[in-house]
């Protein structure tokens, strides 16, 4: 998920920007094209001090001149994206913070590059390479290209 306004910070120094008060919000837009209506969000960092009405102001505009085109959706879709802007967005701290997880790296996890087999549910042994590793959990991309934080207890070193 891109943040906006947290552009080149690390993990550590949005943590320590939510620490002094900083908030994750997310804002809705919608566009209408006659009968084509397109819904997003973006997620904004609103730093200490900062008003949230004023973050989601673009996106609240952006609704107002250009979701009302499209039938039926657009009519539907603007407002609920202009309630949820000027209420101040979907703080969604708690869940970026959860997600996050700050905890340094436990003693005997695999450090990141190392290669390293997963079992996964249907018996089979998947190989991967520790992307992170955090508190119980590493982050591992599997050969398939997939990613997945995976209980530590579950990663075995690669043969």
């Amino acid at each position: 998920m891109g943040i906006k306004g947290a552009e080149g910070l690390n993990d550590r120094e949005i943590e320590a920007l939510i620490a002094g008060g900083a908030r994750v919000v997310v804002f809705s837009y919608c566009i209408s094209v006659i009968i084509i209506t397109f819904r997003r969000s973006a997620t904004v960092l609103v730093r200490s001090g900062s008003s949230t009405l004023a973050a989601g102001m673009p996106y609240t505009l952006i609704s107002l001149f250009f979701g009302w085109w499209g039938f039926p959706f657009g009519l539907i879709f603007t407002p609920i994206a202009l309630v949820q802007n000027l209420g101040g967005g979907k703080d969604v701290t708690g869940q970026l913070r959860a997600a996050v997880n700050t905890s340094p790296r436990a003693p005997g996890l695999p450090a990141p590059g190392r290669q390293v087999v997963v079992p996964w549910s249907n018996g089979q042994l998947y190989t991967g390479t520790v992307l992170e590793a955090r508190g119980d959990r590493v982050y591992v991309r599997f050969a398939n290209g997939h990613e997945e934080w995976v209980p530590n207890q579950h990663v075995r070193a690669a043969p």
